[in-house]
């Protein structure tokens, strides 16, 4: 008897065991290290009536481009929408290109790359070149490979600062990236620093080798 009360105890710890709980989905588990995907769209989508103008620092020589179609959906993080440029006489088409094991919505790990923020620059019958905006979610000192680049360094993400009158015409903004770019494809090869703003997008880019430097003085943002 006491044989078989041993064997039966045996049997039900080894089925209690089978029956442990899965583990939980690790944003679920550490919530504080996810963050939700769709935010992706809070610093790099705008939608058509969105408008920039920018003021060349050394000349005065002033730029207006605006958004000129855009395509998404309210429950995905997926976007695309070109940019059209009066003085340059190009059309910047941004997307999004989801990377491995990405998803549409919902919660990633913070220290996972999920998304690339895409710039493909065209001229009338001409691609001038693609380049990389940015990572998601982006961390300092992150950096990435432009495709096309022949191997050279891509974007490196100096940091997250707050602007305050740093520069000519700056405002305040809150939450700004960064970024320096040795070889970028999309401005002609040359050496480049971008500052993106949190809803606002680009408020200041350097162009190093031709010594021109274009500061965001009005804009109209639609989302």
């Amino acid at each position: 008897m006491k044989k078989i009360l041993f064997i039966s105890s045996i049997i039900i710890l080894g089925f209690t065991q089978c029956r442990k709980d899965p583990k939980l989905p690790y944003c679920e588990e550490f919530p504080d290290n996810c963050v939700e995907i769709m935010t992706v769209k809070d610093h790099f989508y705008f939608d058509v009536g969105t408008y920039w103008v920018y003021e060349e620092e050394n000349s005065g020589k002033l730029d207006s481009q605006w958004v000129s179609q855009a395509f998404t959906r309210s429950n995905v993080c997926w976007f695309e929408y070109d940019i059209k440029s009066n003085t340059h006489n190009f059309i910047s088409e941004i997307s999004t290109v989801l990377l491995a094991h990405a998803i549409d919505s919902g919660l990633v790990r913070r220290d996972k790359k999920s998304i690339l923020i895409n710039r493909s620059k065209h001229k009338p019958g001409k691609l001038v070149g693609n380049s990389y905006i940015a990572l998601f979610s982006y961390h300092v000192g992150d950096t990435l490979l432009n495709f096309g680049g022949g191997g050279y360094p891509g974007a490196t993400y100096i940091g997250l600062l707050k602007v305050d009158a740093l520069y000519k015409n700056y405002k305040e903004y809150n939450n700004v990236i960064q970024m320096s770019d040795k070889y970028n494809i999309a401005e002609h090869s040359q050496s480049t620093i971008h500052f993106y703003a949190d809803g606002i997008g680009l408020i200041r880019k350097e162009l190093l080798d031709s010594n021109q430097i274009w500061n965001l003085i009005r804009y109209n943002i639609v989302k």
